[in-house]
């Protein structure tokens, strides 16, 4: 196992938290082989994969969960194939239900309005947050590409980001005004007196009180703060900002393509999972505001 966490950071770069993730499948799958009588790896069969995967639909596992197993289970036999300690993948040909996807939940404009308007003040933070927010909200950052944003991935002249996504792939994403107000007033107002402060040197975009880089859940901790100020029920996450900024898009008729490229889907059936929210929000307010609907 230790090759094949080799090959997913170093050859797929895989982030960490992923690598983990397809680990941990792995290492289930070892267990049920155990409890099965064969615990060799490379022994199992089209039948143990078959085994394998009805236990986990018996055992009330999610859709969503299973393909995921399966997919990773699938790289790691493609691993052991191109290695040649296997004769054939059992994973490469094994079929499941469609999986069913969720639909990505998202805000209205009204209440994004709300969580800009909730984002008020002239401290350090407070012009950090209104960053972020705006940010997020204008690019479609994922926020693991949000917290990784370096100074000099940013060029204002353009009003254009250069975002590294998954696998190290570089996409470039432009930002409207709101947010390169935003920027410039937090770079020169909030974020460089807290580096200041803190005698700090690097070139991470957004930082926390301490100066240090802010990470994944410092992220998820001011959007629930922010919501907090609102009269806004539900969840928030930095996805769900995602998920608007794709979904506005496609309502004032942007093309999926371009949205695609926005996101950096590499795949544009990831993209049309959108279209449907987009349909089903232009119905609702058609019945709702069209008198002879």
């Amino acid at each position: 196992m230790t090759y094949f966490e080799s090959y997913l950071t170093n050859e797929r770069h895989y982030s960490k938290l992923t690598s983990q993730a397809y680990l941990s499948d792995c290492r289930q799958f070892i267990r049920f082989l155990a409890q099965t009588g064969e615990p060799s790896l490379l022994k199992a069969s089209l039948d143990d994969a078959r085994m394998y995967m009805s236990q986990l639909i018996n055992k009330k596992y999610k859709n969503r969960s299973i393909a995921r197993k399966m997919s990773s289970l699938r790289s790691l036999y493609h691993f052991l194939l191109r290695n040649e300690e296997i004769d054939y993948n059992p994973f490469s040909h094994l079929n499941m239900k469609k999986v069913s996807f969720r639909k990505p939940s998202f805000f209205f404009l009204e209440e994004m309005d709300q969580l800009f308007q909730a984002v008020d003040g002239d401290e350090p933070l407070d012009l950090r947050n209104q960053a972020l927010l705006e940010l997020l909200y204008a690019s479609g950052l994922s926020v693991s590409e949000c917290v990784n944003l370096l100074l000099e991935d940013l060029d204002f002249d353009l009003s254009i980001l250069r975002v590294s996504g998954r696998r190290k792939k570089e996409r470039y994403v432009p930002f409207g005004e709101f947010a390169y107000d935003a920027l410039t007033k937090y770079i020169k107002n909030g974020r460089s007196l807290l580096m200041n402060h803190h005698k700090k040197e690097h070139s991470y975009l957004f930082i926390n009180h301490h100066g240090e880089p802010l990470t994944v859940s410092g992220v998820q901790y001011i959007l629930r703060e922010i919501i907090k100020k609102t009269s806004l029920k539900g969840k928030i996450h930095p996805h769900k900002i995602r998920h608007s900024f794709a979904v506005h898009l496609l309502n004032n008729g942007a093309d999926i393509r371009t949205v695609q490229e926005f996101l950096g889907h590499a795949s544009l059936s990831s993209t049309q999972v959108y279209t449907d929210v987009t349909k089903e929000n232009l119905q609702e307010q058609y019945k709702k505001y069209f008198s002879r609907s």
